[in-house]
């Protein structure tokens, strides 16, 4: 994924993104304290935990907040399915990104969208 804005720091941010099939799916803190282990073995102080789930569990925030809380992280972030949409630029009008992603969810036979021809088709649907 490219973001036309440039990072404000030298250091690297590591992502960790989890593709879940069920849009109700809410993201457990055992995923996330993982991917804090792997922070702390890379010595890295910045990350971004991105998930398709609904939403984060109550255990995923309160590890997050404490985190940043107590200065263990520099930067941690959270970003659930609504909010990668909202991101990508889309979560107003609910356009293609998020009606593709939500197609894959309800099709087991789902086709890949991987031109700019295709994803015009599928809109016009």
């Amino acid at each position: 994924m490219r973001f036309k804005r440039k990072c404000q720091t030298p250091e690297p941010i590591l992502v960790q993104v989890k593709r879940r099939e069920k849009s109700n799916h809410v993201e457990l803190v055992k995923g996330v304290r993982e991917f804090v282990g792997t922070l702390f073995i890379e010595d890295k102080r910045k990350g971004i935990y991105i998930s398709t789930a609904k939403s984060f569990s109550k255990g995923s925030k309160k590890i997050a907040k404490k985190l940043l809380d107590n200065r263990k992280l520099d930067y941690f972030e959270l970003v659930d399915y609504d909010k990668l949409c909202y991101f990508i630029g889309d979560m107003e009008e609910k356009k293609h990104w998020s009606r593709l992603v939500e197609y894959f969810y309800e099709k087991e036979n789902a086709s890949i969208y991987d031109s700019e021809k295709a994803i015009i088709d599928f809109e016009g649907e």
